[in-house]
């Protein structure tokens, strides 16, 4: 009588361990993808974000400017400047007003933290000026002392005003400073803005409230 024949059923244990391997890599790559996948999303949510937050406060600023009576102070180099503000029409600049409204503004530019505050308070975060422009430029709607006729009064046009030749009286001190005397003339803020990815700019020109 012939034995019966047992077929051979089961993995070996080298098999095991292939398969265990195989499904470690492919688990692990999975994984790899959810995490680049989650890191994408975070990363999209805080450009858009800090790109949201920066559009509100550049749109603040301008329109600041746009609601200002005059600028009380400048930095030649577009750092910083100071607008007054009436907005409860009571002829006086109060920070703050009975209202609860700040009328005395002060806009500066942090170089080293890459952000724009507002009187000390950050406005907009990871900025800088435009590649080959200041932050913040000044302007004058007095086209008559556009000496170099482009089209646009300087802060300097209206510095060298006095100059010997151009002999405008009552206007600048030609020392190619911008002074306290030379912010009366100034009616506008030009301002030249990028984020520090360098993705989006933020332009825009705005005219002092009844300014011309």
């Amino acid at each position: 009588m012939t034995p019966a024949t047992r077929e051979e059923s089961g993995y070996t244990l080298v098999e095991m361990l292939v398969a265990m391997f195989v499904f470690a890599l492919v688990s692990t790559g999975f994984y790899q993808v959810l995490i680049a996948q989650s890191r994408s999303v975070d990363v999209t949510r805080k450009t858009s974000r800090v790109g949201e937050e920066a559009r509100v406060g550049f749109n603040r600023m301008v329109r600041d400017v746009r609601e200002a009576d005059l600028l009380s102070a400048a930095a030649a180099d577009g750092t910083s400047f100071t607008i007054k503000v009436n907005y409860n029409a009571d002829g006086l600049y109060q920070n703050p007003n009975p209202n609860g409204d700040m009328e005395i503004l002060t806009f500066a530019y942090d170089s080293t933290a890459k952000s724009i505050t507002l009187n000390g308070e950050e406005l907009m975060s990871e900025v800088m000026p435009v590649d080959g422009k200041q932050m913040f430029e000044f302007t004058s709607n007095a086209l008559e002392y556009d000496w170099g006729g482009d089209g646009t009064t300087t802060w300097l046009d209206v510095d060298q005003a006095s100059c010997a030749s151009h002999g405008v009286t009552g206007v600048g001190n030609c020392n190619s400073t911008l002074d306290s005397g030379e912010y009366a003339h100034l009616t506008g803020v030009v301002f030249a803005i990028q984020d520090t990815d360098q993705t989006t700019d933020f332009f825009a020109t705005a005219q002092l409230r009844n300014r011309v």
